[in-house]
């Protein structure tokens, strides 16, 4: 599984320093262990969104939408502070859940950077049966 987002995005959109503070690196730039540190928030930021996703697009998505990049970096962030989250950095994670919801039922739709949505996943089928054998005015008197 790809992240929808990488290192690279995650110093763009928050700054190295941020980075830094939040994996608890000495030096100025991160180290391979503070790099591994980041990729896994971000991949488990990943399986998180897929959840959401995955109601409405077939996966893996072949080209990312830049609004999943950015709540990858927003859910990645969230996941790096691990206490004392401040409420910006709640604030973001909450939209994009909110994001996230609103791409499950429908409300959002997706579309790769060139305005392409990306391929649906399989039409809901409700399927009906049978009435109920055992119900409560069939089970009278046992």
């Amino acid at each position: 599984m790809k992240a929808y987002a990488d290192i690279q995005n995650m110093k763009e959109r928050f700054g190295v320093l941020e980075l830094l503070q939040l994996t608890d690196a000495a030096g100025e730039d991160l180290s391979a262990e503070e790099t591994a540190v980041v990729e896994t928030a971000l991949n488990d930021a990943t399986a998180f969104m897929n959840g959401y996703i995955r109601v409405r697009h077939t996966l893996p998505l072949s080209a990312v939408p830049p609004v999943l990049t950015r709540l990858c970096c927003e859910i990645a962030r969230f996941y790096l502070y691990k206490t004392a989250v401040t409420e910006v950095v709640k604030d973001a994670y909450d939209a994009a859940v909110k994001v996230l919801r609103d791409i499950a039922k429908g409300d959002l739709l997706l579309s790769d950077p060139e305005g392409t949505p990306p391929e649906q996943g399989a039409p809901l089928v409700i399927v009906g049966g049978a009435e109920r054998l055992f119900n409560q005015n069939s089970m009278k008197g046992f």
